[in-house]
């Protein structure tokens, strides 16, 4: 999951760091729901406008490797571990993936203010720009934090929904959700 969500981040890195640029911080304002609504809007914008939407399954199949690694040291073949990745989790991560792409947007959302997001979409107001690009080398480890939640979520609802094959194959819970 770690690999899928640093890919994630590198392509909104690059985005972000447009310039080499001394960090000039924006005063900490705490969100009305109006600004938490328009950061939302600005979050989706921007994520649409580099792609991410697009590049979700990309993200997902960069998953497949940990997902197999975790079910060979649960003691799988290679071969069985990416059956079962591709049978069950791989269908389900792609079905929720709307829900990462709801999480890299709220971390956006928490992470920068209105007037950054505003500098991030519309190429407007320098120091709100230089801020933004200054905070994002924390966005890696923020998006890798929402995605292992994520994953973790996922393959806990995985293996209820699968429980009877699953421990046909002897796996268990801590198995699919490592």
């Amino acid at each position: 999951m770690r690999g899928m969500v640093m890919r994630a981040a590198t392509g909104l890195l690059a985005a972000l760091l447009l310039t080499s640029t001394m960090h000039m911080p924006a005063a900490a304002q705490p969100l009305s729901p109006v600004k938490v609504e328009e950061a939302q809007v600005l979050v989706r914008e921007f994520l649409t406008k580099i792609g991410m939407d697009k590049k979700m399954d990309e993200i997902l199949l960069s998953s497949r490797g940990v997902t197999i690694a975790v079910l060979v040291q649960q003691g799988k073949t290679e071969a069985q571990a990416a059956e079962i990745c591709d049978q069950y989790m791989m269908p389900e991560f792609r079905a929720r993936a709307p829900e990462l792409l709801r999480r890299f947007e709220d971390v956006m959302v928490k992470d920068f203010t209105v007037p950054e997001l505003r500098a991030i979409v519309n190429g407007e107001d320098n120091d709100a720009r230089r801020s933004a690009q200054a905070k994002a080398g924390q966005m890696p480890a923020h998006f890798a934090a929402a995605g292992q939640e994520w994953g973790g979520m996922v393959g806990v609802d995985v293996f209820t929904k699968n429980r009877a094959a699953f421990e046909k194959l002897g796996l268990n819970e801590k198995g699919i959700t490592q």
